[in-house]
């Protein structure tokens, strides 16, 4: 099981613009290794880009239940939670 690698192919489709190649690929990620941060934050950053906002969380959440640590984690969290503010 090579979830690392289904993760970096999420991110370089993501970056070609394929978004549903990606998220299939996160998601893939997540169910072969559900103790990596890297594919729910990526997949919380794209689901923030397509204006998912609840996804967004619930996987920012996740990512950081994993890594608390994680610097860009704790700062989409909080972007994301400022934009809960202002709804």
């Amino acid at each position: 099981k090579h979830a690392e690698s289904f993760c970096n192919l999420g991110v370089l489709e993501q970056r070609k613009g394929n978004t549903q190649a990606a998220r299939t690929l996160y998601a893939t990620a997540r169910e072969l290794a559900p103790y990596l941060w890297e594919p729910f934050y990526n997949g919380a950053l794209l689901a923030k880009k397509a204006g998912n906002y609840q996804e967004a969380y619930k996987l920012v959440k996740q990512s950081l239940d994993i890594y608390p640590e994680h610097t860009d984690s704790q700062e989409l969290m909080d972007s994301l939670t400022d934009q809960f503010k202002a709804l």
